[in-house]
């Protein structure tokens, strides 16, 4: 199961319409996997400042995944300045690329998702299962394409993420800063705590 590089500590902060990394460095100090092939990731970061998305997160290839079956709000992706419109459900999605104006495949498979509780990604290796033992947060899930040829934002690169603040998005003319207090950066100050199990079961 090529879940790797990870858990990566990942801190971007949004320039125009670029975002540039401030993350510093993060080391892994222990792993314990548990008997019956899950294994519980219990992790910690400080961060002081003005962020637009934060949060830990993992490589994995994109081409090997096929689904997502997941409890929270959706079954739509959502932005910092817009987390209406879903509910709370099972919700399924299957993967797919889709670019807005490009291509109409909805709902989105890439995106950041709200409320999360579990969430199984069916690969073609098998099934890759999260459970989020913290309240809150965001699943990310790749990075969100955001336009075919010069998009409003160049949002930064993602893998699968567990995330406390995600990026505010703006309209096709208007960057996210001038769209009033939702769509500012988050202050944010002092350790946060988050515990997510992870469980594989391959073909």
């Amino acid at each position: 199961m090529p879940l790797t590089n990870g858990p990566r500590f990942v801190a971007y902060r949004r320039h125009e319409r670029d975002f540039v990394d401030v993350a510093g460095l993060s080391r892994l100090r222990q792993l314990e996997a548990d008997a019956d092939g899950s294994a519980r990731l219990d992790y910690d970061y400080t961060f002081d400042g003005e962020v637009d998305l934060l949060g830990v997160e993992f490589d994995y290839p994109e081409a090997d995944m096929k689904s997502i079956r997941w409890v929270g709000w959706g079954p739509y992706r959502v932005w910092q300045n817009r987390l209406l419109g879903t509910r709370l459900d099972v919700w399924e999605n299957a993967y797919n690329d889709t670019t807005p104006t490009k291509s109409w495949v909805f709902p989105e498979f890439k995106g950041y998702f709200r409320g999360w509780r579990w969430a199984e990604f069916t690969t073609t290796g098998g099934a890759l299962t999260f459970e989020n033992l913290t309240d809150g947060g965001f699943l990310g899930v790749y990075r969100p394409n955001d336009g075919p040829d010069r998009p409003v934002l160049q949002l930064p690169p993602t893998g699968l993420a567990f995330l406390d603040v995600i990026p505010a998005m703006g309209t096709k003319f208007t960057l996210p800063d001038v769209m009033g207090p939702s769509s500012q950066p988050r202050r944010v100050s002092g350790i946060h705590h988050g515990s997510v199990v992870l469980r594989f079961e391959t073909r």
